[in-house]
């Protein structure tokens, strides 16, 4: 995939570059049929990957009660992450998370400081910093 560590993209590249990757064999998207998916998460099936974005600052005003997830860094190589509220320890999809590694496929995180650059409603969208 043509991303990098520690680059910054907006989750419309993040979203082309896995599901416009025509040359992967992985488009699932086309002129005819754009999708923009709204969740903070993104499972590309084709590729077996987990695309997790997380805000870290959740504003009031941008992100409801049952969306202000705590998320944190708690140290290089490890971070806390809360699933959406819809998802079980037991459920397909937490399964799925919790036993990545073993199943073979991969999760990544995109991450960003706050929704919008410099906090403010109208300001524009911060990008994420993909950080593998």
């Amino acid at each position: 995939m043509p991303l990098r560590v520690h680059g910054h993209y907006s989750r419309a590249e993040i979203e082309a570059a896995y599901c416009f990757a025509e040359a992967c064999g992985y488009g699932v998207l086309t002129t005819e049929s754009p999708w923009n998916h709204r969740e903070g998460v993104l499972a590309h099936q084709p590729s077996a990957t987990d695309l997790l974005f997380i805000t870290l600052r959740k504003s009031e005003a941008l992100f409801s009660p049952s969306t202000r997830y705590r998320d944190l860094a708690l140290g290089p190589a490890l971070f806390h992450w809360e699933s959406q509220s819809t998802t079980t320890a037991a459920s397909p999809t937490g399964q799925r998370y919790i036993h990545h590694a073993e199943r073979g496929s991969r999760v990544l995180l995109f991450v960003r400081e706050q929704r919008k650059q410099d906090g403010r409603p109208g300001a524009p969208t911060e990008p994420f910093v993909c950080l593998g």
